[in-house]
């Protein structure tokens, strides 16, 4: 992360939100080392170590929000309240290590629930480590039935040698009205996932 928030702020064209992860920050990196012109000078963020992990949220200096510790189930996953002029929307930043195990699942599950029990706006993404172009029996399907989520990001945004996979998606509740959500192309000397974008009406 460090070494990537010129070209980070160079592709947010203007995003309300900016969601990363993966970021390998520590105590040591201080928020004024990794700030975005036009964004909150406190950004949201979960450390792991420098080697690995890690959540960070930049809000817009014109939005309001707040963290939501209460919905927080894991150590990579970060909730904030965002309030806009009409409503209020719940998101979830979430990034799941792919050694992590059913008891995971069973906290993301009920996060969900007490999220959907204060609002009908949730919105979670981050990367998953589902492919959710081919693991379509996984848990995480059933933990979006029984709340009212879909996924909006339909193409792959993780690619290696040998294959493509959608290990990213935005998950959104059937009371947000989507009327964009695409993938961004991202630099492979940055990472080899690419980005995704939602826009969002009525909030």
């Amino acid at each position: 992360m460090r070494n990537k928030v010129d070209y980070v702020e160079n592709i947010s064209n203007e995003a309300d939100v900016i969601c990363l992860t993966e970021t390998h920050l520590d105590e040591n990196i201080k928020n004024e080392d990794i700030l975005i012109e036009g964004y909150n000078r406190d950004p949201y963020r979960k450390d792991r170590n420098s080697s690995g992990g890690g959540i960070i949220i930049y809000i817009s200096k014109f939005i309001q929000a707040k963290p939501r510790p209460d919905l927080d189930f894991d150590n990579e996953a970060l909730w904030l309240e965002i309030t806009f002029p009409s409503n209020k929307l719940l998101l979830c930043v979430v990034y799941r290590q792919p050694s992590n195990n059913n008891t995971f699942w069973d906290k993301f599950h009920e996060s969900i629930e007490n999220a959907m029990s204060y609002t009908p706006n949730v919105v979670i993404t981050g990367d998953v480590n589902v492919d959710f172009l081919t693991d379509h029996s996984h848990k995480i399907f059933d933990i979006m039935r029984l709340n009212g989520l879909k996924n909006v990001i339909n193409e792959p945004t993780r690619f290696c040698a040998t294959r493509q996979s959608l290990l990213d998606p935005i998950l959104v509740s059937d009371s947000c009205d989507v009327y964009d959500s695409h993938v961004i192309q991202i630099d492979r000397t940055y990472s080899d996932h690419d980005g995704t974008i939602i826009f969002l009406n009525n909030l």
